[in-house]
């Protein structure tokens, strides 16, 4: 039984039904919002590992085509470089 402390006195002789009644409610009723919270909360998180998962897969493209690319500019830049050094000693030679 709950008992209102302020006036616990006048409340010695009968019981409070209405006020366990009302904490039983509210406690019920929080029960419920925690069984919401929980749901929404695993549904929020189980949508931001699939959104997750599918931003990992366009990165990995992503970062695989930069990484192809990088390759192909150092190639070309390489052979750049030697096509220099090879003018460059031509020229020493000419001069």
């Amino acid at each position: 039984m709950f008992y209102c402390k302020k006036c616990l006195p006048e409340h010695k002789s009968h019981s409070d039904r209405s006020l366990h009644s009302l904490c039983r409610d509210i406690e019920e009723e929080l029960q419920a919002l925690r069984i919401k919270y929980l749901t929404k909360k695993e549904t929020l998180v189980s949508k931001v590992n699939t959104h997750l998962s599918s931003m990992e897969g366009i990165f990995k493209i992503y970062y695989d085509t930069l990484d192809k690319l990088r390759a192909e500019l150092l190639k070309d830049e390489y052979s750049y470089l030697k096509k220099m050094d090879n003018l460059e000693s031509n020229l020493k030679k000419l001069v």
